[in-house]
C-alpha cells in the first residue's frame, strides 16, 4: 500500500509505521484514518489511544472495521472442499471487542476517542468468478493466504469446491458477496 500511494501521490511524504506504536509526535496530525485495521491489531483499545496521541486537539479521527465480510464464501469452499476452515486469531476476551456497530463505538470510547459516532454502510460487491478466483490464487487477504498454504492436492479440492459454489451462488457470472463496516468518526480529546 505504501508503495502504491507513494507512486500515485508522490507529493506525500509516505513514512513505515504500524500499530500500537506510531513514529509520530504527540498532536502531529489534524485528521487520523485507520481503516479496516483495528480488526487486525493485538491490543484494539491501545492503538486506538495510540491514534488519540497523534491526533491534534480536536482531530478528526476516522476508523472501519469489517461488520459483515464475504469471509463466509471462503469457509465454504473449505468445508466443501473438506478442508480445515482456518479460524482467525482470538485476541484474549480483555483485549477483544464486540464486532458490532456499538461494539465497535464502546472500543474506541474505551480508547479515548471523544464525540464518536459510528454508522454502518452496506454494500454488495459482485466480483466475476475469475476476479474472485484470481484474489484467491494471487494470495489476497487471509483466503489468498490460505490457499498459498496448501499443498497441490489441497489446491486442486479447494478450486474443485470454488467451482461448485460459485455455479451456485453466481448470478450473470458474477458472486454476490455482501459487506457492512461499520464507519466511525471521532475527535481527539
Amino acid at each position: 500500500m505504501r508503495a502504491v500511494a507513494s507512486r500515485e501521490h508522490p507529493h506525500l511524504d509516505v513514512v513505515d509505521g504500524a500499530l500500537p506504536a506510531l513514529p509520530f509526535a504527540d498532536a502531529e496530525f489534524d485528521a487520523v484514518t485507520a481503516n479496516f485495521v483495528l480488526n487486525h491489531v493485538p491490543d484494539p483499545r491501545a492503538a486506538a489511544r495510540e491514534i488519540v496521541r497523534v491526533a491534534a486537539p480536536d482531530a478528526v479521527m476516522v476508523s472501519t472495521v469489517w461488520v459483515v465480510s464475504p469471509s463466509w464464501f471462503w469457509q465454504g469452499v473449505c468445508q466443501r472442499a473438506e478442508l480445515l476452515v482456518p479460524t482467525s486469531r482470538a485476541l484474549a476476551p480483555e483485549k477483544d471487542f464486540e464486532r458490532t456497530t456499538a461494539g465497535f463505538a464502546r472500543m474506541l470510547a474505551e480508547g479515548g476517542w471523544a464525540a464518536v459516532e459510528v454508522s454502518e454502510l452496506s454494500w454488495t460487491w459482485m466480483p466475476t468468478i475469475d476476479e474472485l478466483w484470481r484474489s484467491a490464487e494471487g494470495g489476497v487477504a487471509s483466503a489468498g493466504a490460505y490457499y498459498l498454504s496448501l499443498d497441490e492436492g489441497e489446491r486442486s479440492r479447494f478450486a474443485l469446491a470454488f467451482e461448485q459454489l460459485c455455479e451456485e451462488r453466481a448470478v450473470a457470472g458474477r458472486v454476490p458477496l455482501e459487506h457492512t463496516a461499520a464507519v466511525a468518526v471521532g475527535a481527539a480529546r
